[in-house]
């Protein structure tokens, strides 16, 4: 996954145009990153509770 830059306000400022075609952008801790995720399949987010 790829870092995306936030401000110091911790604002995050993105150009969609420069996203893949496909992709998911997570949020967690005060840090963004975008990951591409392929056209045609199914994509599951996991999370760890504890």
């Amino acid at each position: 996954m790829k870092e995306l830059n936030m401000t110091i306000d911790v604002i995050l400022k993105v150009d969609t145009m420069e996203l893949p075609e496909n992709c998911i952008i997570i949020l967690s801790q005060r840090k963004a990153k975008v990951a591409e995720r392929p056209a045609f399949a199914e994509t599951k987010i996991v999370t760890h509770q504890g």
